[in-house]
């Protein structure tokens, strides 16, 4: 049976890699004593996949991993077990049993809604020509990024956005913005905001002081 696990990161995991969250819930799993189901072979692993990985310094509300096991437990007993064995700064938000003919994630989430606090000199100004700046169709948005053939390019990063808006709070920049999650057209919210800082003047010397994923959209 197949079960999907929804799960969040805070600001204290924040310097964890994907490669490491996905050991942490390994160990997790075990030590709930999940029935985990194998994959064949040679070197058989477990059947899980994720959300595409956050980067580093990126905390989250809406994180997703799909896992197999071999039975056919309630969601409720899954989440009761895993939930206390959870490592610090990883909190689940529920467990869901998946019908068969549901997507994979790979093909589950389109947009993920993001959140960008940063430091600035005059934050009201800067939101205005942030603002400005990104609804003008003519302005570029364009920076390096790099490709599926792990070579870097100039790309135009606005057809990859959605739902911009910038506003002043409590004396701080606050940047929020629909980014394209989907396998193909894949857009890292590190990339977002360095093509912000290097096409909007009053963003190029800020300082990030947090990046967080509120929700993935279907």
């Amino acid at each position: 049976m197949r079960y999907r696990i929804n799960y969040r990161k805070i600001a204290s995991a924040i310097y964890i890699s994907h490669l490491d969250i996905q050991r942490a819930f390994q160990r997790a799993f075990h030590r709930a004593k999940l029935p985990l189901e194998y994959t064949m072979g040679y070197n058989p692993h477990e059947k899980m996949s994720y959300s595409p990985p956050l980067p580093l310094f990126v905390s989250s509300d809406d994180e997703y991993l799909d896992l197999d096991l071999a039975g056919d437990e309630p969601a409720k007993e899954i989440y009761d077990r895993l939930s206390p064995q959870m490592p610090k700064g990883l909190i689940l938000n529920g467990v869901t049993k998946l019908l068969p003919t549901e997507k994979p994630l790979s093909k589950t989430f389109k947009w993920a809604d993001y959140e960008f606090t940063l430091e600035v000199d005059d934050p009201a100004g800067a939101a205005l020509e942030t603002k400005g700046y990104y609804e003008d169709p003519e302005k570029p948005l364009a920076t390096t990024k790099r490709t599926k053939t792990n070579k870097e390019a100039l790309v135009d990063i606005r057809p990859l956005t959605c739902e911009f808006d910038a506003r002043e709070s409590d004396g701080r920049l606050i940047i929020s913005s629909f980014l394209n999650m989907s396998n193909e057209s894949l857009l890292n919210p590190l990339t977002f905001l360095k093509a912000l800082q290097e096409n909007i003047p009053a963003l190029k010397e800020s300082e990030t002081v947090k990046i967080h994923k509120i929700k993935a959209y279907r």
